[in-house]
This record gives structure tokens, sequence and C-alpha cells, in this order.
């Protein structure tokens, strides 16, 4: 079963949350009955009773809150403007995330991919050695043209000592373009890995508004200090939170705010993103080989949603 949860609440979009957590909040009575819903594969939003194992028959959530209705209406999709049932209590994310995973208590499991430096560092380096020798290719081909030109040479014949090689160093140039593009998407996905990392800890943002607010244009200016600065800020004291991460890599946060100052200068940007990157992948790398505590020694081992599947 899906373990992406969402949940709708006083005109907010919250989670993801995985199926176990979602169960956590029914019984702590911040999911209701009437709750909106919403996880890969629905239609649409859906009431929290009508999800199979959410709200058992004998549960005293379900005694407390009987169900409102056997089924969602067909407008019941999620409506910015209603609030659809989180106690007061739990209505911000940071809330909700505490009532999982209280300070001093077990981090949540979950699956996240691992990151690849090397891989990164691989695209990055590559792009920018590509660029370098397309720009050699030019200017060596525009020497031997001025040459040819200088000793007499007909234009036929300077055209064609510069054609060859200003064709492969713009042919070089875009396949650097190319490269550098997937670079730079490596970036921002291993961005958005770092944040959902720090989710059940009461992140400052989620991990699509963190990777989403950056290409605004203006914006993006103050909200890479929030995105980037940020994150090892909220890292390091999730991290130091909680006991079962206490092999966690911590990360530098003076080398995430200088990568930050490096957008005005980009010459420090360019020596200081190196070992931001490093950091980071080896961080998501710590939770992508952490083992689910939880898990059967059987063939399926990822967590169930209120003990289906």
């Amino acid at each position: 079963m899906n373990d992406q949860w969402f949940v709708s609440n006083d005109g907010q979009q919250l989670g993801p949350y995985t199926g176990e957590q979602l169960v956590g909040f029914a019984q702590q009575g911040n999911i209701l009955p009437d709750t909106l819903v919403w996880t890969e594969g629905m239609a649409e939003w859906a009431a929290a009773s009508q999800i199979p194992g959410l709200f058992p028959a004998a549960s005293p959530v379900a005694a407390a809150a009987p169900v409102q209705a056997a089924t969602a209406p067909a407008s019941a999709a999620w409506n910015p403007n209603a609030n659809r049932g989180l106690s007061a209590a739990a209505v911000a994310p940071k809330t909700l995330y505490a009532a999982v995973a209280p300070v001093g208590g077990d981090y949540p499991f979950f699956k996240v991919n691992p990151s690849s430096f090397g891989l990164w560092l691989g695209t990055f380096i590559g792009g920018l050695v590509l660029i370098i020798i397309a720009m050699i290719s030019m200017a060596a081909a525009g020497a031997a043209a001025m040459a040819i030109a200088a000793s007499g040479g007909t234009e036929a014949e300077t055209v064609a000592a510069g054609a060859g090689g200003v064709g492969l160093g713009l042919l070089l140039f875009f396949l650097a373009l190319g490269i550098n593009l997937f670079s730079a998407i490596l970036f921002y996905i291993y961005l958005y890995r770092a944040w959902f990392c720090l989710q059940p800890g009461g992140a400052q943002t989620s991990p699509g508004k963190a990777v989403g607010f950056l290409f605004i244009p203006l914006f993006n200016i103050y909200w890479i200090f929030v995105a980037i600065n940020g994150l090892p800020k909220d890292w390091n004291r999730v991290v130091s939170s909680y006991p079962n991460l206490a092999g966690a890599p911590k990360l530098n946060e003076t080398a995430f705010l200088l990568v930050c100052i490096g957008m005005f200068f980009p010459p420090l940007a360019l020596v200081m993103i190196f070992p931001m990157m490093s950091q980071m992948c080896k961080a998501i790398n710590f939770f992508a080989s952490r083992r689910d505590p939880n898990a059967s020694t059987s063939a399926f081992a990822r967590p169930s949603f209120g003990g289906l599947r």
C-alpha cells in the first residue's frame, strides 16, 4: 500500500506521512473520521473513515468520534477554505510531527533513495571540462583561420580552416550544457531528499517548497537562504534530538552559508559547493541505509498500513 499520505487541514495540504503515522494520528484524535486524506492512485480526496484499517470498529477513536457519513460526497475534493477536523493542538505541521516523533523518542523509519556524490561530481566537473575544451577548440580554429588569411590564403581556405574547429567547439559546448543541466537536476533532487528526511522532526519547510520556490525570480534571492542555509540548522537540530539518529552525520553550517553568499560571488560558490554536496549526500545516505526496526524477516519487509498492504 502507498506510504505517501496527505492530510487536508484548514486550507493546508500537510504531508507526506506514512501509513503508520496516519494510524498514529487517528489513535491520538488528530485525525477524525471526516478528515480528508489522499494518496497516489485515489481519484479524489476522501474521508479518513473510508480508509480500511484506519479506524478499527473497537478503537477508542471510533467510539469517541463516530463516522458522519458512510461515503465521502462527490464534492469532497480538497477545499482550501474548509477545516476538515484536525484538533486545535495539531493544526501546525510541527505539532503533527511532534505527536509522532517526540523529542527524545525514536525517529520514525521511512524509505528514501540514496544519493551519489560521485555521480553529481562527475557531471559537474565533466561539464566544466567540456566547456573549456570547446573554448580552446574555437580559439584554435580562429587562430588557424587568421594565420591562413595573413599568409595570403583564399577565402575558401580561411573558412575551411576555421569551420571544423568552430563546429567541434559548438558541439562540445552544447554537450556540456546538457551535462551541466543534468548536474543541476541532481542538485535539486538531493536537496528535496534532504528536506524529506527532516519532515517527521518538524522541518521549517516542505521538500516541495524548498526546491520549487528556488525557481521564483527575485524571491529566490531570499529563499536560497531558507532552502540551503536553513538545511544544516534544521538537520543538526533534528539529528541531535533523537537517540536513534546519534550516528547521523552533522552538516557544516558555514559551508552551506558560503554557497548562498557565493550566489553573489560565483568563484566562492564554485569552491564551496563541493564540500556542501559531499556532506548532503552522506547525510541522505545515512537515512537511506537505515533498516526498518519493525520489518519482518520475510520478503515483504515494508511497513504496512493499519496491518494491511
